[in-house]
């Protein structure tokens, strides 16, 4: 009977959250709480605390001294667990990182976090040793990252990841006829049976930045889990949200296609690292500004050849279907626009102005209260692509 009141709390009350259709993200901005901290009571690795409590009685209608109840009896000692779960993951993905850095100062970096922990040199050295012996590349100089061997994808083309994405849309009742942006994807990668959905604090730089943004795994239990950076959960700033969605999109493919081709007993994960803060209306000179102005610019199309290219290529693909639909952007750009396609003079122009087109908020005289971009809750970089990919934004050949 205690440990049945002990297990259920947690779905007791994620099942409240759900019936009001409320994400993660969005229940814990409602009750005050860092995200992280909420999905660690819902998974029941954390005990609530007394506000807590009477936040989820209130915005969840259930009576305080039920909630008090299930909760009398925590779980000892569970509030390590998510922390000490995420360690292993988090330093895999900064070892991985050594395609872009000196190995050595990633080995460096990793020494720094796990003195920080309390970790005695001995066992530093070892789990040093045992990155080393799981991460190939690290060795060997090659390039195909996290699950070179495992997990190589099935060829799909962007047409046939489009059509698993609108699928997804159609089974939660986003399909055309009823869908109005942005789509849910905290509730629809929520509803997914087979998946379980965290957020946790991952690694962030010094300034708070978030260098980890999401991890796809195979949990304990032996099921699917996506785990998301809290510091994008909590983050107030509109560039968080769109990463946010973006990240849990992409990492939704990955839980759906690719972990399934990974043996469950393997002990890496798949992490999407991030390396610039993507900020739509940042200082000009900021390294997000910078990175967007790069992209604006290039005239070459990036070339696929890893495999881990090639995952990300998909899961990317995926996302930018599933949060911004043909039928919906295509609908919206020609009401704004008055017209059917735009066309631009050169590689460097289309890309510029298919920017301002996800940006911009006055269109033939009328002032909307939101750009494209802010409407689906997306980056205005992610937005520009979507509008090229759908071919609404056309360069002009002489």
């Amino acid at each position: 009977m205690k440990s049945k009141v002990r297990n259920s709390f947690g779905p007791f009350v994620k099942g409240k959250r759900l019936s009001k259709e409320l994400g993660l993200r969005e229940a814990a901005r409602e009750m005050g709480v860092a995200a992280a901290y909420l999905s660690r009571v819902e998974s029941g690795s954390e005990p609530p605390s007394g506000r807590l409590i009477a936040r989820m009685s209130q915005l969840y209608g259930a009576p305080i001294e039920d909630l008090a109840h299930l909760a009398a009896t925590p779980r000892a000692s569970a509030a390590a667990h998510g922390h000490v779960i995420q360690a292993s993951p988090e330093l895999r993905a900064l070892y991985r990182l050594a395609a872009q850095m000196d190995s050595e100062a990633i080995e460096n970096i990793i020494r720094e976090v796990l003195q920080k922990k309390g970790i005695s040199e001995e066992e530093i050295e070892q789990q040093l040793t045992s990155l080393k012996d799981e991460l190939p590349r690290v060795n060997n100089g090659t390039t195909d990252g996290l699950f070179a061997a495992e997990a190589k994808p099935r060829f799909l083309s962007r047409a046939g990841i489009t059509d698993i994405a609108y699928e997804i849309l159609n089974k939660h009742g986003q399909g055309p006829e009823r869908y109005k942006p942005p789509t849910r994807i905290e509730r629809i990668v929520e509803a997914e049976p087979e998946i379980d959905y965290r957020i946790e604090a991952l690694k962030c730089d010094k300034r708070g930045n978030p260098l980890v943004l999401g991890l796809t795994g195979w949990a304990e239990n032996g099921r699917r889990q996506i785990v998301i950076n809290g510091t994008l959960a909590d983050s107030r700033r509109a560039c968080d949200g769109s990463r946010f969605n973006f990240t849990l999109a992409h990492e939704l493919f990955h839980a759906i296609e690719h972990l399934p081709r990974v043996p469950k007993e393997a002990p890496l994960q798949m992490a999407r690292e991030s390396f610039f803060v993507d900020s739509d209306h940042g200082q000009h000179n900021s390294q997000a500004e910078r990175a967007v102005d790069r992209w604006a610019k290039a005239t070459q199309p990036r070339h696929l050849t890893t495999h881990e290219q090639w995952r990300e290529w998909q899961a990317n693909s995926f996302a930018s279907a599933i949060l911004m639909p043909e039928w919906s952007v295509s609908k919206l750009f020609r009401k704004r626009t008055g017209s059917k396609t735009i066309t631009a003079k050169s590689p460097t122009d289309i890309r510029i102005t298919a920017l301002d087109v996800a940006g911009e908020r006055l269109f033939r005289s009328k002032m909307y209260g939101e750009s494209l971009a802010e409407l689906f809750a997306v980056s205005r970089q992610a937005m520009a692509i979507r509008l090229l990919q759908l071919g609404l934004i056309q360069e002009v050949h002489a």
